[in-house]
């Protein structure tokens, strides 16, 4: 994972979005107490790193943008396998969200659920009363490339 992201993309509209359809076995759900240790689990495995390089407080509930809801998780049978946030940026215009730290287990590849979690964020954004969306990523992590362009 590069020290800055190489890519934004841009979703300038949140209507018509597809339904949330998860595959059978899956269910999403967000944030609940005790969840720091799945999102920092989820994020290493996914992205690498040392132990303590994701951590929840230091990322997530020390930013003005954190409210529980907004953090999002796949789980399976009740324990998170992947995650992302509907999250709100200082210095974007007031209409746009954030798709913030999109993450699965190795493990449970291959289920679209990089997919279905993004698209849970872009929901939860027009439940917030946002009408387009951005995210940023390395130019180099083409399946996450292909998913966010889906």
């Amino acid at each position: 994972m590069g020290l800055t992201p190489q890519l934004r993309m841009l979703r300038p509209n949140l209507t018509a979005l597809p339904a949330l359809g998860l595959p059978e076995g899956f269910a999403l759900r967000s944030f609940q107490p005790g969840d720091e240790a799945h999102w920092e689990r989820v994020l290493t495995a996914s992205f690498g790193g040392e132990p303590g390089k994701f951590s929840f407080d230091r990322m997530m509930r020390a930013d003005a943008a954190y409210h529980p809801e907004r953090v999002l998780f796949v789980v399976s049978a009740e324990t998170p396998v992947a995650t992302a946030s509907a999250w709100r940026t200082p210095g974007l215009d007031p209409v746009w969200g954030t798709v913030h730290y999109v993450a699965v287990l190795p493990e449970c590849q291959g289920h679209r659920l990089g997919y279905w979690v993004t698209l849970a964020t872009l929901h939860r954004m027009v439940t917030e009363g946002l009408g387009a969306a951005t995210l940023t990523t390395d130019d180099f992590r083409l399946p996450a490339i292909r998913t966010y362009l889906r």
